[in-house]
């Protein structure tokens, strides 16, 4: 039993740094860019406190992030496909 639980772990791991780096770091980027262009509109989340905004700007961050990746897939990765391979 021990080792099924290793391996699912083992299994999980990749998954979690893709997320991190292919997700949540170009996600962070783009919040960041927003949130620099809107700064103004921003000021009524200093009042929630320091944990909530950290997860706060994960998730949002993740969605971000997403939402990059679905449209890069879209349009990068078809116009690749039919660029460079023809």
């Amino acid at each position: 039993m021990p080792s099924d639980s290793v391996e699912k772990l083992n299994a999980l791991i990749p998954e979690f740094y893709y997320d991190l780096i292919g997700r949540i770091s170009p996600g962070a980027f783009l919040c960041l860019a927003v949130g620099c262009d809107v700064r103004s509109d921003l000021t009524y989340l200093k009042e929630l406190g320091g944990g909530v905004l950290t997860l706060l700007a994960f998730l949002l961050s993740y969605v971000a992030g997403f939402c990059l990746d679905t449209f890069s897939g879209l349009t990068v990765g078809n116009c690749y496909g039919r660029c460079v391979f023809p």
